[in-house]
């Protein structure tokens, strides 16, 4: 066929362009290897930046659950007493109102621990983002395009 190139007198590449094939394949895997030992290194020091910022969203959780299963349901009971006595409330609605009175505070202590716990995670946003840049240079290498081969680029933080 006249289509067909002929490299050396034979059809296909020769044993040279193949060798120059298995060098590229060989830096590709190498800087695969590089990526991975990068993010994996990005990723525990994103896990312990992320460790050390829980720990007032968690104790602020677990002390919010004490004081709801603890004091609160006491200190309610108490507060529609007082409605009763001294407001002369009907029963019904003073322990009502308690009852609403305990959900407005669980529910700011809960907002506070939850917004504090999506900050703390913040943190990890860095890695995916990392992580993603390093797929998609990964796919553009193996498609073999030569308009984004360039090595991506490194984070300015230390990672050590």
């Amino acid at each position: 066929m006249v289509s067909k190139t002929k490299v050396n007198g034979r059809h296909g590449p020769s044993q040279a362009d193949a060798g120059d094939g298995d060098a590229a394949f060989r830096r590709l895997l190498h800087d695969v290897i590089e990526l991975g030992e990068m993010q994996v290194k990005l990723l525990t020091l994103d896990l312990k930046q992320t460790a050390s910022k829980m720990i007032t969203p968690t104790v602020l959780a677990v002390v919010g659950v004490a004081v709801l299963l603890g004091c609160v349901p006491v200190a309610l009971t108490a507060t529609a007493h007082v409605f009763v006595e001294f407001l002369q409330w009907p029963r019904s609605a003073a322990f009502g109102i308690a009852t609403l009175i305990g959900l407005v505070l669980c529910g700011l202590m809960l907002a506070v621990a939850y917004f504090k716990f999506k900050k703390g995670f913040a943190t990890l946003q860095r890695s995916q983002h990392e992580f993603s840049q390093n797929v998609a240079w990964l796919k553009s290498r193996l498609r073999g395009s030569t308009a984004r081969c360039t090595t991506p680029k490194r984070s300015t933080s230390n990672i050590n």
